[in-house]
């Protein structure tokens, strides 16, 4: 993978809704010294895969939810489960903005942000909103992979205290840095998000990548799912920090 010198590529993680970047440990279960890792978990292989040359920050949801169907049986229940907003409150979703913000702000830069379902959807309306308001810096990423992505929020809708999705239709192009969207055709819950996400993408700068899957992230269980998901995240951010 092409990278300026020996520096890491940094990359932002953001979980998904009623998931947590690591789980902590109740204090009855200290004692085993055991660390469940949700979204860390979720990407290990992709991260294995992937090698070296990269830095992963994780960044947790603060709003206490509960842990997403697709998790149930793979990780405790009576766990603490985070999503970054609440669905349908223009507070919370603009309190989640200023957040992300701020947190890119002092722990940043970063090159790349990656981000799953409910994530995704922030990043992405992070990333708009700040091309949007401040067309002449640069943009916030050099690059962004979305997993099962959600269509994001419209910014000038949501400081009129509405919540309403933007439209590749009439809102054309919006994230024009390199990106990978990838998605399961069978997921039910994201797939047609997944595809709009994408549609808001340059389609010159994106590796949009659909598997048969359920799950937007592929696991060691699935090979030929998770090569063809490296190889479209390789390709994104050697375009990303190629062209920067």
């Amino acid at each position: 993978m092409s990278k300026s010198g020996s520096a890491q590529v940094r990359v932002l993680c953001l979980h998904g809704s009623g998931s947590n970047s690591r789980l902590r440990p109740s204090a009855r279960e200290l004692a085993d010294l055991f660390l469940a890792q949700v979204f860390e978990s979720q990407t290990a292989a992709l991260r294995h895969e992937l090698g070296d040359g990269f830095s992963w920050h994780f960044v947790e949801g603060t709003v206490p939810a509960p842990l997403d169907h697709e998790l149930e049986g793979y990780f405790p229940e009576h766990e603490e489960y985070f999503s970054y907003f609440l669905p349908h409150d223009t507070t919370s979703l603009a309190q989640a903005l200023t957040d992300l913000e701020e947190y890119i702000i002092l722990e940043g830069p970063f090159d790349i942000i990656t981000a799953v379902s409910g994530g995704s959807s922030l990043a992405a309306s992070l990333m708009i909103r700040n091309a949007q308001e401040h067309p002449e810096q640069d943009p916030l990423f050099k690059g962004a992979v979305f997993f099962s992505g959600i269509t994001p929020f419209d910014y000038a809708a949501l400081s009129r205290n509405e919540i309403q999705m933007l439209d590749p239709a009439t809102d054309g192009i919006l994230i024009t840095v390199p990106t990978a969207n990838i998605w399961g055709a069978n997921d039910e819950k994201h797939a047609k998000h997944s595809s709009t996400l994408s549609q808001l993408c340059n389609a010159q700068l994106k590796e949009d990548f659909v598997h048969d899957a359920k799950s937007g992230l592929p696991g060691a269980g699935a090979e030929e799912t998770l090569i063809g998901a490296v190889h479209a995240i390789r390709k994104t951010v050697d375009g990303a920090i190629s062209t920067c």
